[in-house]
């Protein structure tokens, strides 16, 4: 036995020796079977062997590290949990995704559907920030970890009507005073501020749109900040809520107004919120003047997207990863967040409006049912206001990859 010879397997053995033959002790010499005992118990020791034997397992060295693996990306962003309170004093949980694009990333709001949770959008809202942009997505009274008031009380009203949709969209406001002071912290752009919402939710985050469109500019700008909105299985009632008022509004039907909403509806072709979702749709884009199905981001301010299935609202995200949430961020993409430099970064905290930002209040509606931005809580769903804006439109975006007409 002069060697030893591996071939790539986990035993080794001896070069030379037979595994045929077998050591007879009563033909051989005591010393003799001794010595080649020794022998293998030496040359197993020297070998790495785990013990005396002829076909151990070879001992199992852990591997070194590839010090050349390049370690996996960091995160482009930060998750911190955050406490808002709204003008009515009712404290509000929620999650806020920091990305990293500075005054180019854009100022997303979700909101949740009645009966659910911020942790519904944990998986939309990462997609989002791991792309650079900043994430809001808080509890709405009454829901999560916004379920109990200043004093300790359990929000839990019976029935949706126009003081509950008056107290979200005051939740709403929370919000974007929040984001207006990430604004002004240089860290994301109010102005590129787009909001996704789901089912019932809808329609006071519609009524709000409506009322943060209707102040003309002052010294520091007051509103017409919200640019998109996508709606993940829209109604159109729910309860007392109804979203009629609003439909032939200007800024959400288009007509008359240079820079209606743009809005993408979301739902399963199989799913309860469908028929709704298909006649917004169809309302909304016919008074906006489209005619074809064709996707273009550069001629198109609305889009309906639908799955083969019966999911709708959040469901229509979660049971779809391959296609909604890429959809989604595509139209924000073409429609809104490529138009930083048309949609500049202004801080809000430079200097104080010389007279409050006046509402436009149309014919026939009361003064009193509008009140300013960071005011009185705005109007209840389906008495909003129609907005206005000083004439000048906007360049169409660039044109890609539409997720559907």
């Amino acid at each position: 036995m002069t060697g030893w010879q591996v071939k790539g397997n986990p035993f080794a053995r001896p070069m030379g020796w037979d595994s045929s033959v077998r050591v007879d002790h009563k033909s051989r010499g005591w010393a003799e079977t001794s010595c080649q005992v020794l022998l293998l118990a030496l040359l197993s020791l020297c070998s790495g062997w785990e013990s005396v034997g002829f076909c151990q397992d070879q001992e199992q060295t852990p591997p070194k590290p590839n010090r050349n693996k390049q370690e996996p990306p960091k995160p482009k962003y930060t998750v911190t949990e955050v406490e808002l309170t709204t003008k009515d004093g009712f404290p509000l949980q929620a999650t806020w995704y920091e990305g990293d694009r500075g005054t180019g990333a854009g100022a997303i709001l979700m909101l949740h559907d009645l009966g659910r949770t911020r942790r519904d959008f944990d998986a939309l809202a990462t997609f989002f920030a791991n792309n650079g942009h900043c994430v809001l997505v808080p509890d709405l009274r009454g829901h999560g970890d916004s379920a109990l008031d200043a004093a300790g009380q359990k929000y839990a009203p019976k029935k949706y009507g126009q003081p509950e949709s008056l107290a979200i969209q005051t939740d709403i406001e929370a919000c974007k005073k929040f984001l207006v002071q990430k604004n002004d912290a240089e860290i994301c752009n109010i102005e590129l501020m787009v909001i996704v919402t789901c089912g019932a939710t809808s329609i006071p985050t519609l009524s709000w749109c409506v009322v943060d469109w209707s102040y003309l500019p002052a010294v520091v700008k007051q509103g017409q900040d919200v640019k998109a909105v996508v709606m993940l299985g829209p109604v159109r009632s729910h309860q007392s809520w109804q979203i009629n008022p609003l439909v032939k509004t200007p800024l959400l039907s288009g007509s008359g107004h240079p820079q209606p909403l743009e809005l993408m509806l979301i739902s399963g072709e199989k799913s309860g919120s469908f028929r709704d979702t298909k006649s917004l749709y169809s309302s909304w884009s016919a008074s906006r003047g489209r005619k074809d199905e064709e996707d273009n981001w550069e001629k198109h301010n609305i889009y309906l997207l639908t799955t083969e299935s019966a999911h709708d609202g959040i469901a229509s995200v979660m049971r779809h990863p391959d296609l909604v949430p890429d959809a989604i961020f595509d139209f924000f993409e073409n429609r809104v967040f490529n138009r930083a430099e048309e949609y500049g970064h202004k801080s809000r905290s430079t200097s104080k409006p010389v007279d409050p930002a006046t509402p436009v209040i149309p014919p026939g509606l009361p003064p009193a049912a509008v009140g300013p931005p960071g005011g009185a809580a705005p109007p209840a769903a389906g008495g909003a206001p129609a907005g206005g804006r000083p004439a000048g439109g906007r360049p169409a975006g660039p044109p890609g990859r539409g997720p559907g007409g």
